[in-house]
């Protein structure tokens, strides 16, 4: 655990005017993994620059992810009753509450990322990017594409599933890092490492799924099969999905060659995808 980001993140809460919605923030925030402000984080550093630099963004795009799991969880998409190890905010506290704490956790982050102190022009790129990725040509799109429960045909609609579901938060994790560092001609480079890690973290989610109890993995098991979702195991097996998630791994660890700035830090955290 990131301490010092974790202070931070729950100082910033601490304005909130409503009591019962301070307490549903932290309660939904609290506890995650935080794949994305370490990817962000992961850059900076390897730019040789303070990751306290972007703490502001990163609080920003924890909210938004925190945010659409708040949704999904929802009687109306996926009627979840467990995440991360503890009940649903609408199992825990009413479907109300989830409903105004996923709107709250959304709107308040652009407040989050606008007063950072860093120049307006990196801010706009910034919040440009959340936009973006967050919404109708992003994560949402996907989420949408996700609840059709349309019959998919091939693995290459369920990738485009993962890719935006998933994947559009990750590469606006890798892009806000970019903004930071000004490393603009290396764009396609972070587009495409965060659109690969974002689709093994999909895939590693559905294999665990069916492969650990929900004790291990914190969440409602078979949630996909009783809500009939399109997921990859569709078209492979389990020890075929795990060889797939391999060879994904070696093309990050590939697309990690000859980047001329410190990538140890990446690798940090992709080893620990690989191994979570």
């Amino acid at each position: 655990m990131n301490k010092s980001f974790e202070f931070y993140l729950k100082n910033r809460l601490k304005n909130i005017k409503d009591y019962r919605l301070k307490e549903t923030l932290y309660y939904a925030i609290e506890e995650g993994k935080r794949f994305r402000p370490e990817l962000i984080f992961s850059i900076v550093k390897g730019f040789n620059l303070p990751e306290k630099i972007a703490y502001s963004y990163a609080l920003a795009l924890e909210m938004i992810h925190s945010y659409s799991l708040v949704h999904d969880d929802l009687p109306s998409m996926d009627n979840a009753d467990l995440r991360r190890g503890k009940l649903t905010v609408h199992k825990k506290y009413s479907e109300i509450d989830a409903i105004l704490t996923g709107d709250a956790l959304l709107t308040h982050s652009f407040l989050i990322a606008a007063s950072a102190k860093r120049s307006v022009k990196e801010k706009l790129a910034v919040i440009k990017e959340l936009s973006y990725h967050s919404g109708i040509n992003g994560m949402i799109y996907g989420q949408s594409l996700d609840t059709d429960n349309y019959l998919i045909e091939n693995e290459t609609e369920i990738h485009k599933i993962e890719d935006f579901k998933t994947g559009a938060l990750f590469k606006c994790s890798l892009l806000i890092g970019m903004h930071i560092v000004k490393d603009y001609k290396n764009r396609k480079f972070y587009e495409k490492l965060g659109i690969l890690i974002g689709r093994i973290f999909q895939m590693q989610d559905d294999l665990f799924d069916v492969t650990r109890s929900k004790e291990e993995t914190g969440k409602t098991a078979d949630n996909d099969i009783k809500n009939n979702r399109n997921t990859i195991l569709n078209f492979y097996s389990v020890d075929e999905l795990k060889e797939i998630i391999a060879i994904e791994f070696s093309k990050v660890y590939k697309l990690l060659e000859n980047q001329k700035f410190d990538i140890s830090y990446l690798k940090e955290i992709i080893y620990k995808m690989e191994h979570r």
